[in-house]
């Protein structure tokens, strides 16, 4: 089984440097580019269960730089053994 990778979290600074410019800024870099993925296997709708907006910059920086360590395209398999 192979598996796959998604790094949303890559796409946080274009997301605050849109607040304010780009209307449903959140839904249009954070969700849409990934959600046909997540809920790919799900079966029945699952919009209810979209991840809700960030609004503290302070917070969404401070994951930045905490995912930045997170690299799971090296190994991944070394993080869990």
């Amino acid at each position: 089984m192979e598996l796959k990778f998604l790094y949303p979290y890559k796409m946080l600074r274009k997301y605050i440097d849109s607040v304010g410019k780009v209307q449903k800024a959140w839904e249009e870099i954070m969700i849409a580019p990934y959600w046909k993925q997540i809920a790919e296997w799900a079966g029945d709708s699952c919009d209810f269960m979209k991840p809700a907006q960030i609004k503290d910059d302070s917070i969404i920086k401070k994951q930045i730089e905490k995912f930045k360590t997170l690299d799971l395209s090296k190994n991944p398999a070394s993080n869990y053994f």
